[in-house]
């Protein structure tokens, strides 16, 4: 397990040279990548925009060196970022009980409700949405899903895996199928080479020795809903010690529930719910591993 100090700079394309010999100057080898143009509101093209990157070890004395230079230039965190980033070994995984699956939605990716999947609002709390029930299979559109990628979380939370990963892990982990619902084309309803990880156990809550998580209660149901902290690593940290693998589901959800919400009663199909957050066993982690699954971070759990 490595720690590091990550650094980000978003600024106009035109001034990404200037900031990235500036960092050189300072013995710090940044990389530089390009953000897709942004629109201004009134439809023209705005100005593009890039992002650089410098990635420092901590222990180093070049996080330190550099926060002093931005100071002495007049520049405060919330003009860039700092935050720490920790770099798991695939043994530091494999030695955890299992691993959080983190991913960034896909916004190209519709699920849920925009394509008609049914849900069951029966028991669910009418503020946050969290109680709502899966009624049907998912439905999703061909064209949206990216081919070749093993793992997609739709703009909606959904998570799906494709037909490779799929047999993978139905082939090699007791109890998987039982876990994996069909994903159908919106057009004519025919299962598609596509899977949605179904979390049918609840782990316990996080435990309070988990770091780089904020929550707040919805005031009317009072489920938390969480969201991670921008500075500080995700750490979690449940009560399992001494669960077995075998007791294990090999998907499972956080009790907790994550992002925001925005629930309107008169038109549910336009219903925001927080995401549920997954955690994997360790025999499905190893196949993850061993097929290099992109797009995902694995954040080992950590037995209390």
């Amino acid at each position: 397990m490595k720690r590091y100090e990550r650094f980000l700079f978003t600024l106009m394309h035109e001034k990404a040279s200037a900031c990235v010999a500036w960092l050189e100057s300072l013995d710090i080898t940044p990389t530089e990548s390009k953000v897709d143009s942004y629109f201004t509101g009134g439809g023209g093209r705005g100005d593009r925009i890039c992002v650089v990157d410098a990635l420092l070890p901590i222990g180093d004395d070049r996080p330190d060196r550099l926060s002093d230079a931005l100071a002495n230039r007049g520049l405060r965190p919330g003009t860039y970022t700092r935050r720490e980033e920790i770099n798991y070994s695939k043994a530091d995984r494999l030695a955890a009980v299992g691993c959080a699956v983190l991913a960034s939605p896909n916004s190209k990716v519709q699920t849920g409700v925009v394509y008609g999947t049914q849900y069951d609002w029966s028991k669910a709390c009418m503020n946050c949405g969290i109680g709502r029930r899966q009624a049907g299979p998912l439905i999703a559109k061909r064209s949206q899903l990216p081919k070749g990628k093993m793992f997609v979380l739709s703009e909606s939370g959904d998570m799906l895996i494709n037909q490779r990963l799929r047999d993978e892990l139905v082939a090699k982990v007791d109890g998987t199928a039982a876990c994996l619902g069909p994903v159908v084309e919106r057009d004519t309803l025919e299962p598609m080479d596509y899977w949605q990880i179904l979390t049918r156990v609840t782990l316990p809550p996080h435990h309070l020795s988990t770091i780089g998580m904020h929550c707040e209660a919805c005031p009317k149901c009072g489920h938390p809903v969480c969201g991670h902290d921008g500075t500080v690593p995700y750490q979690p940290a449940f009560n399992l010690l001494g669960t077995a693998q075998g007791q294990l589901a090999p998907f499972m959800k956080t009790f907790e529930r994550w992002g925001f919400y925005e629930i309107n009663s008169n038109d549910l199909r336009s219903a925001v719910v927080p995401l549920v957050g997954l955690v994997v066993r360790r025999d499905v982690l190893r196949i993850l591993l061993d097929l290099k699954v992109r797009g995902i971070e694995l954040i080992p759990v950590r037995s209390i």
